[in-house]
């Protein structure tokens, strides 16, 4: 048998070993003034419990709160990553947006342009058939 497992064997028994001593001395405690004795025995017995839960579960407790960290920190930098590129998303939208702004005003000017052209040309080719209509007259 290891160290470890004769220590936590006689822990083990000093805890009940107590907390028979500290259940057993209930009646003489009735008997005394002041601060019975039982609560002195109550008093080690959760000191010790105590100790034992720490000593116990400290590595677990403590791989538990290092692993959470961890798992936080990996979820915050996937975070700030997704964060950054949805950014420059945004960023690129913004120029193709602008840039689509700038091509209708344009489409828009050369529209009015050719629209211009048009009507000049249908106002010149109105006025030659009304002076060709004139002249046949």
């Amino acid at each position: 048998m290891s160290k470890k497992g004769l220590f936590n064997i006689l822990l083990m028994i000093a805890i009940c070993a107590f907390a028979c001593w500290a259940f057993g001395e209930e009646g003489a405690a009735e008997a005394e003034t002041g601060i019975p004795r039982i609560v002195y025995y109550q008093a080690i017995n959760v000191f010790l419990l105590v100790a034992i839960l720490v000593y116990f579960l400290k590595p677990k407790v403590g791989a538990f709160f290092n692993g959470r960290r961890e798992t936080v920190l990996a979820a915050l930098k996937e975070a700030n990553r997704i964060k950054t590129e949805a950014e420059n998303k945004h960023q690129e939208y913004v120029i193709k947006i602008q840039e689509l702004q700038k091509e209708q005003d344009s489409v828009l000017e050369q529209i009015r342009r050719d629209g211009e052209e048009t009507r000049k040309r249908i106002m010149e080719e109105a006025k030659r058939l009304s002076e060709n209509i004139k002249n046949e007259a």
